[in-house]
């Protein structure tokens, strides 16, 4: 199941969001909270399945403890992992151990990002944005004559 577009949610007092009604029953078996070197800036929740495809293509190819900064980047994404199963009302637990540094209180932003969704401050993500368009409008300026970069 390919995950879309962006909603706005909020964190209740017990630490819980609650997940898009379209995807609830894409999680209703569990979900992974994590984590991910590549985007540190957001909890990502995949489903089991999609979590367990994310391990064999990308985790275990790369398992090499001679090499310790892959090494420890594996080490940062299980510490900073919870498994939850969503309740009734389709709220999972986001831990503080998962979402420490992240602001994430109150209002949030969800986000689908293909095989999960991201759940956001809504302030990071909008940083987030406005860094990655100003990125682009840097690389569509024209080169400077003798610019070899």
């Amino acid at each position: 199941m390919r995950l879309y577009g962006t909603y706005d949610h909020s964190m209740d007092d017990k630490s819980r969001v609650t997940l898009p009604a379209d995807f609830r029953a894409h999680y209703a078996q569990g979900a992974v909270l994590v984590r991910l070197p590549v985007q540190p800036n957001c909890v990502s929740v995949f489903s089991e399945e999609d979590w367990e495809a994310v391990e064999s293509r990308f985790i275990e190819v790369k398992d090499d403890f001679d090499d310790p900064e892959v090494d420890w980047s594996i080490r940062e994404i299980y510490m900073y992992m919870s498994r939850v199963v969503p309740d009734r009302q389709g709220r999972v637990l986001v831990q503080s151990s998962v979402s420490e540094g992240l602001d994430l209180c109150g209002s949030v932003k969800i986000v689908g990002h293909k095989d999960r969704l991201e759940i956001w401050n809504p302030d990071m993500f909008a940083r987030e944005q406005e860094r990655r368009n100003w990125l682009k409008a840097q690389r569509s300026l024209p080169k400077e004559p003798g610019d070899e970069s």
